[in-house]
């Protein structure tokens, strides 16, 4: 669309002309959310008046020019939305709109001032740090014999802060005004359409009302506040940052994301990133991401999804999209990212991924990161390669016609008997650390009410402590897998917790209290949110918060991790199979590296709905 110039209280106008994504054409592209107001405010397209939502009226008449034509692509006014043939094309070549865009306006709506708070002179303090930041070199190699660039006036100034950490008034309205800015306090970073939109183009802007700030200076905000390159800055500042890291965090958090997403993830990674993020039609969950992935990686790896179809219900294409997931490429990853939450979407197999669901970043690493890189470090499937598929009776999964049975071959290993008391907690909270010393109480009184505890009790403490640890010792990613010597770093954990002097509260940020090793992580990871339980044979396994006695332990074919499966009926098997819904994978202490996938073992076939 052409937008013609225009003064700020003169109508909108504005012309629509085809053209072709391979063509040379110069456009620019707008970035925004459409927002929930139910009022619409006028224009004029080509000389007819439409209607838009107030959003997009307030994005215009910041960008109209007022003494020249400026070209956009806006999808509100560029796509008959009630199309729905015009809209799945439409949405099939935005990878090409924001890609090959002259420049992209990411824009976050007018500056609310009233509503949260603030005025001119605290944006301009947020803008100002930005500005300091991104302007700060970032370390450099000290091997090579160079030293840090500690000196910068913007960020030290006469009181050593930036007004954003400062004590008074003006630091907490400054505060206020980047919590606007940033994720949860501005919807353009809740909604699932501005993650492409704002990897895609080559050259985009923030526009928040009258300010700017390129996204360039955005990225090197963020790579300058983590990791080694914090270090540049002067010690009060760092203090500060790590003061204010639940403020930083909503800005890093979903930047970092961008920074992830841009250097091509898989499918799965993609989708479950960007799981916290809205959509209206929760299709779009899927098709608002496949842009940041390229045709051929969509063609060999999400063929379900390519033809971007509003025709199929939101249940049958999480369906299809989870079998991509498992056929072609992930294994059987996909399945703890099915249980990670509960299901919304009406009539969706308990082993599919609900999409729909949104989650809320919270405090600590996300439940879905946290398994998927355990996953990677165990091979209780025995991790057969494609060539011995058809030897083990064909280990491939399989999906039924209707999209409603997946079957998997391997093994029941056991059933659950006992399960321990469960600290359920949100990522939106501290931990409570008083809650996790009771777990741990719980489940070493669970053991030891054990008969065969007493036949071999250093056998069962070996089994509870690497159990309690998930077996690895973590700093986000796993560093390695738990060693005889961390028997005694884990004892002086449960001390110092069972210490009255220990910290009762989690801190903000993800480091362990002081003084804590990094094995600490690991239980913070595996205890909240768990259930401990113990099967009849004696195995001791923690898995999903809703394990209960009855349900039953699996190890299937090319599954890095066991599995916790529910009875779907009455009837131990039905016409020959094991019918099942999944609650979620697990460890199970003593079949994590394929022990229980023996050449004596019976294969057996379970139907999952």
């Amino acid at each position: 669309m052409d937008l013609l110039p225009g003064y700020p209280d003169e109508t909108i106008e504005c012309h629509i002309r085809n053209i072709s994504v391979d063509g040379n054409a110069q456009y620019e592209a707008l970035s925004y959310v459409w927002g929930d107001a139910i009022e619409k405010t006028g224009l004029q397209v080509s000389g007819s008046p439409i209607n838009i939502l107030p959003n997009l009226h307030d994005a215009l008449r910041r960008l109209r020019y007022p003494d020249q034509t400026r070209t956009l692509w806006v999808d509100q006014i560029c796509i008959n939305q009630w199309d729905m043939e015009e809209k799945a094309s439409q949405v099939a070549l935005m990878r090409e709109i924001y890609s090959k865009c002259a420049h992209c306006i990411l824009w976050l709506g007018e500056i609310q001032y009233a509503e949260h708070g603030i005025d001119e002179a605290d944006t301009h303090a947020v803008f100002e740090f930005f500005e300091a930041v991104a302007n700060r070199p970032a370390i450099r190699n000290t091997s090579a014999g160079e030293a840090h660039d500690l000196s910068s006036k913007d960020v030290d100034n006469e009181d050593g802060l930036p007004t954003l950490f400062q004590e008074g008034a003006a630091g907490v309205t400054a505060r206020k005004a980047f919590a606007a800015f940033a994720m949860y306090g501005n919807t353009w970073w809740e909604r699932i359409w501005t993650i492409q939109e704002s990897i895609l183009p080559h050259s985009a802007e923030f526009r928040w009302g009258p300010l700017s700030v390129s996204r360039r200076d955005i990225l090197l905000v963020v790579q300058h506040l983590r990791g080694d390159n914090l270090r540049s800055f002067p010690p009060r500042f760092r203090y500060q940052c790590i003061m204010h890291t639940p403020l930083l965090r909503s800005l890093l958090y979903p930047v970092n994301g961008f920074l992830h997403s841009t250097d091509g993830e898989s499918g799965l990674n993609l989708f479950m990133r960007w799981r916290h993020r809205k959509a209206t039609d929760p299709r779009d969950k899927i098709y608002g991401l496949l842009g940041l992935l390229d045709a051929r990686q969509i063609s060999k790896t999400l063929p379900h999804a390519q033809a971007r179809s509003y025709s199929l219900p939101a249940s049958l294409l999480f369906a299809m999209v989870t079998s991509d997931l498992l056929l072609f490429r992930e294994g059987l990853r996909p399945l703890i990212a099915s249980s990670e939450m509960p299901h919304v979407t009406p009539d969706l197999p308990s082993w599919s991924i609900d999409f729909a669901c949104s989650n809320r970043v919270g405090k600590r690493q996300l439940k879905w990161w946290n398994h998927s890189h355990r996953y990677r470090q165990f091979s209780a499937g025995d991790r057969i390669d494609r060539e011995q598929k058809l030897e083990k009776g064909g280990s491939v999964p399989k999906v039924s016609s209707d999209w409603t049975c997946l079957s998997l071959r391997g093994l029941l290993v056991d059933q659950v008997e006992q399960v321990n008391s469960v600290y359920e907690v949100s990522d939106e909270e501290d931990l409570d650390y008083r809650k996790i010393r009771d777990i741990m109480s719980d489940a070493r009184q669970l053991v030891e009410g054990r008969d065969s505890y007493k036949r071999d009790p250093a056998q069962w403490c070996e089994a509870l402590w690497r159990t309690m640890i998930g077996d690895l010792v973590m700093a986000e990613y796993p560093i390695e897998r738990a060693k005889a010597t961390h028997a005694s770093e884990f004892l002086e954990i449960e001390r110092a917790l069972n210490n009255e002097e220990f910290p009762p509260q989690g801190h903000q940020s993800n480091y362990p209290p002081h003084g804590m090793s990094g094995l600490f992580e690991s239980l913070c990871g595996m205890i909240p949110n768990h259930a401990l339980f113990i099967t009849k044979r004696g195995y001791l396994g923690i898995g999903p918060p809703t394990t209960s006695p009855g349900d039953q332990i699996w190890v299937f074919y090319n599954g890095n991790v066991p599995f916790v499966m529910r009875k779907r009926n009455t009837e131990e098997v039905e016409n020959g199979y094991h019918e099942l819904r999944l609650v979620g994978d697990a460890y199970v202490h003593g079949i994590m590296d394929g022990q229980a996938i023996s050449d004596e073992h019976v294969t057996q076939t379970a139907h999952i709905y």
